[in-house]
């Protein structure tokens, strides 16, 4: 089975969609054939990957909001189904890096990656 075809015509979201990999998982899902729903924090570069998809014929939704906010999460859900009639599919892209040791880092730097990184991913899912 090629992936193409299971991907054509299916609806789905890309969270840290306006850079990096969030990006280029929607624009090549565009390029495939899906609907895509474009979550990210800033709504401007979310506007141009919405464009960006338009360009390549694929019908795009933007949705800005922070994934550590789990009931803007559950909305982008919502908004996908209202928009679209379904949701097929949700790829967690988002993500945020913290360099330094465990232990030299003071936890109010960690907690923000804890929330983004894993509760993100656990509120998209």
């Amino acid at each position: 089975m090629r992936w193409a075809s299971v991907i054509a015509g299916s609806v789905v979201v890309v969270t840290g969609a306006s850079s990096g990999i969030g990006r280029a998982t929607a624009l090549g899902l565009a390029d495939r054939g899906a609907r895509v729903v474009l979550v990210g924090r800033r709504g401007s570069d979310l506007a141009e990957v919405s464009a960006e998809c338009a360009r390549r014929g694929a019908d795009a939704l933007v949705v800005a909001l922070d994934v550590t906010d789990a009931r803007a999460v559950c909305g982008a859900a919502q908004q996908a189904v209202e928009r679209f009639g379904r949701l097929d599919g949700w790829v967690n892209c988002a993500g945020v890096t913290m360099f330094g040791g465990l232990l030299d880092v003071p936890l109010v730097d960690i907690r923000p990656v804890l929330d983004v990184n894993l509760m993100g991913y656990v509120d998209g899912a």
